[in-house]
């Protein structure tokens, strides 16, 4: 994947606007005259941006760098989200190359004082595989939730109180829904889901089931009419009724292999970022997390 060269004049423009920019979930909304003194967040996806705006509230101006409607692992930065994130207090990227722009200059960005997470690495490990989806785990949220109220303890130790009692909310509501899931998928007929890409390994090693994935750990990773024709093969011998398609890839081999092998889609979102109309009708990780559930179960054949 080629990078953008970033000119100094590039720079020059991006700085010499004199507005304060903020974004959250997404967009742009510009702001002027005296500002209240909050944290500048940057998160570089969606799920990141997430945790920072539960944790931090009113405390925090959170940036997601990853528009909406993009597909992160594709996304390359302009030099604005370049300058943006160089003026982060808390910096939080993915890592295992999500976000491999971030990666690169997250060093910098520590070395100017700043406080960063990288998630990914600190995620539960599933064999050799760096599979960078860590959020779809429920479990491995509430300890995101944990350090990024840390790293506002830190950073504002005059809201600390605050920080703990949002943390402590978005925990309990990660825990309800790790609960929703764990009785949720009790008990189904099938136990192999087939996905439209390699996303979904700690949800399904979490939960007791596996996947079977159209694309690999990125969608660009198409696969050959040899994968295409096993994967079909396993769904009629399994009896596989449901092809997972997702909201931010084209659904056009998964929608082709259902078409062949007489299954229907559904979508199980592996919610890399927001669509706009996510954003419109106020969805959020909790909430398509349980729609996820919901297809999930019926794929799989729950009580």
């Amino acid at each position: 994947m080629t990078r953008r060269a970033l000119t100094v004049s590039a720079f020059v423009a991006v700085i010499a606007v004199g507005a304060v920019l903020v974004f959250w979930p997404y967009g742009r909304t510009e702001k002027t005259g005296p500002q209240p003194r909050t944290i500048p967040v940057v998160a570089t996806i969606y799920p990141w941006g997430f945790v920072a705006q539960r944790v931090g509230g009113v405390h925090v101006d959170v940036t997601v760098v990853t528009p909406p409607g993009a597909e992160p692992h594709d996304y390359e930065p302009t030099p604005h989200d370049i300058v943006v994130s160089q003026g982060a207090h808390l910096f939080l990227l993915n890592g295992y190359g999500m976000d491999a722009w971030a990666e690169k200059i997250e060093p910098d960005i520590a070395k100017a004082g700043a406080e960063t997470i990288t998630f990914a690495p600190q995620g539960p490990r599933i064999g050799t595989g760096q599979d960078p989806h860590v959020w779809l785990d429920p479990v491995f949220m509430q300890k995101a939730a944990g350090l990024v109220r840390d790293a506002l303890i830190r950073i504002d130790p005059s809201h600390a109180a605050d920080y703990r009692a949002n943390a402590d909310a978005l925990i309990s509501d990660l825990n309800a829904l790790d609960s929703e899931y764990a009785n949720g998928l009790k008990n189904c007929s099938l136990n192999e889901v087939v996905v439209s890409h390699d996303a979904f390994r700690y949800l399904a090693t979490r939960y007791g089931f596996t996947t079977v994935a159209v694309t690999g750990l990125t969608p660009d990773q198409e696969p050959s009419p040899k994968d295409l024709g096993a994967i079909a093969d396993l769904v009629r011998t399994k009896h596989i009724g449901t092809i997972f398609t997702e909201t931010l890839v084209s659904p056009k081999i998964s929608q082709t292999l259902a078409d062949e092998t007489g299954a229907k889609t559904l979508v199980l979102n592996p919610i890399e970022g927001l669509t706009s109309d996510d954003v419109g009708q106020g969805k959020t990780y909790l909430t398509i997390m349980k729609e996820n559930l919901a297809n999930l179960r019926t794929a799989l054949q729950c009580p």
